[in-house]
């Protein structure tokens, strides 16, 4: 189906930029613009010598230099606090941006539009990474915040077409296995069609799996060009390279988008139906109306605060441990890219093996993931307390990547897994849409108070600390949920249609 051709096309596309730029590259920019520009903290007027050392070693790695702080606005902020605060502030933007989209990108024909539009928006903002001042680091947050919020409306976009390209799948499939049985055994009876949650299931798996596909590739490629001009004078322009690279990427791929994916068009898509401001209205409303109704759903309202607290911390660990990593352990730009390189082959692998460990009550298999990325934060703390370990040394980095990557892929999946047991049948696009909006929405908090830690301390271990209570509440939360009491609620409230 050239339909589902354009659909992977867009996670073809866009997710490079996710796990190569935001999770590896930007933060690394972003904090060498910073540092740049940045004075010493204890007079605000003597500029920093160039950092990290080009070698990181494998021996026990010297004591940080003094602390870097550079201006935004009309205050001080530490060189690695930036990349913090513009996460977060990219994330708040986002999640007003996708939640005010959701009217309009439900009408069908505007859906390829806003899709492709904030696509190349995106892109194009990530490209022009490539090509500012090393002085203009303010203009580099600003783009970065751009290509993190467009990346969000193209991938609730994106999402929109699922539940249509399942039903011509469906289709399309019957009448397939329809023609092969009557050409046998004539036309006696009628097959039954194709399970649909089983069909939503394979187009997802494959989504995803092409996207990472897409991401480790330019993974590689990318860590080949780092390594290729590795050196302190080449760290910046690098940098820049890569990030424009991926631009590039996202904006070329376009083209099979936008050659293969239609643009749907239902009942509701009426052009004089709705105004534009009505639109926008009409996505809060829908939020404001699921929330209130999950209230009626004990176990949901457990799930979505654990939930809350698990994506925000584990979302904060990564762009945390980047940072740790060029900072504390002096490590250079081609090391991050291999660590990086780890987090992904170990995520896929914890997807498919993590992600489906059996527990008799669902509910310990997320408390059991939560618990193994909580490793991460603690060993950091340890550090503290001991110069031989605790992400003392460069190597330690490497093994706390591959251990992310696990806890991250198999979280991922056993989560929307257990949520989409307790969630009402009939009513699974309006409840993903409330966990995408606490997925999205909670990583404003916790990138921002790292940000405040590393100011007041200028040392940004302190925050493993943070990390590590974030992990350990999750799990406490999660403790109290009992998915068996969950979907007897929401078979309760689907015997009651007038309800939701």
């Amino acid at each position: 189906m050239r339909q589902l051709l354009g659909w992977y096309a867009t996670s073809f596309a866009a997710e490079p930029f996710l796990v190569s730029a935001v999770a590896t590259y930007i933060p690394l920019f972003l904090e060498q613009l910073a540092r740049n520009n940045a004075v010493w903290a204890i007079d605000h007027r003597t500029p920093c010598l160039s950092v990290p050392a080009d070698d990181p070693g494998l021996g026990p790695v010297p004591m940080p230099p003094p602390a870097c702080v550079v201006r935004v606005l009309y205050w001080y902020i530490d060189t690695s606090s930036l990349p913090l605060y513009t996460f977060s502030m990219s994330v708040l933007v986002q999640t007003v941006l996708v939640i005010s989209i959701t009217g309009i990108a439900d009408r069908g024909a505007h859906r390829k539009r806003l899709l492709v539009m904030f696509a190349v928006i995106g892109a194009c903002s990530v490209i022009l990474m490539g090509f500012i001042s090393t002085r203009h680091y303010y203009i580099a947050a600003l783009l970065a915040i751009v290509g993190n919020a467009a990346f969000g409306a193209v991938s609730v976009c994106a999402n929109a077409y699922l539940p249509s390209l399942v039903d011509e799948f469906v289709y399309e499939e019957s009448r397939r296995r329809q023609a092969a049985f009557d050409r046998y055994y004539g036309a006696c009876a009628e097959l039954e069609q194709p399970s649909k949650t089983q069909i939503s299931a394979r187009i997802s798996g494959r989504g995803v799996a092409i996207g990472y596909f897409a991401a480790l590739f330019m993974q590689m490629f990318t860590m080949f060009l780092v390594f290729k001009f590795r050196g302190p004078e080449e760290s910046t322009r690098i940098l820049q390279l890569v990030i424009a690279i991926i631009g590039v990427w996202w904006l070329v791929f376009q083209i099979p988008v936008m050659r293969y994916l239609k643009s749907n068009h239902s009942t509701s898509d009426n052009p004089n139906s709705l105004s534009f401001l009505q639109n926008l209205g009409y996505g809060w409303k829908s939020l404001a109306l699921t929330i209130a109704k999950a209230q009626e759903l004990q176990d949901v309202c457990i799930f979505l605060v654990g939930w809350f607290v698990t994506s925000d911390a584990i979302t904060t660990i990564n762009s945390t441990a980047v940072l740790f990593a060029r900072g504390n352990l002096q490590m250079n730009t081609p090391a991050l890219a291999a660590i990086g390189l780890c987090t992904i082959i170990s995520g896929i692998f914890g997807s498919l093996v993590i992600g489906r460990m059996k527990f008799k009550n669902p509910a310990n298999s997320i408390i059991f993931i939560t618990l193994i990325a909580a490793v991460i934060p603690l060993y950091g703390v340890l550090g503290f307390f001991t110069p031989w370990f605790g992400l003392r040394r460069p190597f330690e980095m490497y093994i706390m990547a591959a251990w992310y990557g696990l806890a991250l892929g198999g979280l991922n999946t056993v989560c929307r897994s257990v949520f989409s047991l307790m969630i009402p049948r009939g009513h699974e696009t309006m409840f993903f849409a409330l966990f995408s909006v606490t997925d999205k929405g909670s990583s404003i908090m916790g990138p921002a108070i790292t940000g405040l830690i590393t100011d007041k301390t200028h040392n940004i271990r302190y925050t493993f600390y943070f990390l590590l209570f974030m992990m350990l509440l999750a799990a406490i939360i999660f403790s109290k949920l009992n998915v068996e009491r969950g979907i007897r609620e929401s078979r309760h409230l689907e015997e009651q249609p007038d309800s939701i």
